[in-house]
């Protein structure tokens, strides 16, 4: 990802051109056709690691209807086949939130206009959504990763 990248289509799908455009590259030799239609994926933020899905993912959500079983099931396809896996780690040094605090994060959010769509204390895509805009208005990286260090000025903990 280039250095000047602008984090607010985080989430977007846009063609592949379109990312490649963008400066988002793929570091294996991985071909991909200019107008399949690619959505980036941050699940640790800018500090970790960076995902163009392919409909393939959607399509493994249809089963169970969680990015981090759809993760680990191309994880493992890709190990399978013999090809590696993530290039960059988690950062460690983030904490998730509480489930109450994520219910009192998007009570928060909700009330301040960056509607969630419900406050059920599961960090989900209208969550993460809610979260980027926020960031985005407030001077943080627009990425919609939730954690104690990027929320604690929004939730006051």
């Amino acid at each position: 990802m280039p250095a000047s990248f602008d984090y607010s289509v985080v989430g977007s799908k846009q063609p592949a051109a379109r990312w490649a455009a963008m400066g988002v590259d793929t570091i294996a030799d991985v071909y991909l056709d200019a107008n399949t239609q690619m959505e980036l994926w941050l699940p640790a933020g800018k500090d970790g690691p960076v995902l163009l899905l392919s409909p393939n993912f959607d399509v493994i959500k249809v089963y169970n209807n969680s990015s981090s079983y759809a993760l680990g099931v191309s994880l493992l396809g890709k190990t399978i086949n013999g090809q590696s896996g993530l290039q960059k780690s988690w950062p460690r040094y983030e904490r998730p939130l509480s489930t109450t605090q994520v219910t009192n994060l998007q009570r928060r959010l909700t009330s301040m206009g960056y509607d969630t769509k419900g406050a059920d204390g599961i960090v989900g895509t209208n969550t993460r959504m809610a979260f980027q805009r926020w960031q985005a208005d407030n001077g943080q990286t627009p990425d919609g990763f939730i954690t104690q260090n990027s929320a604690s000025s929004l939730a006051g903990w």
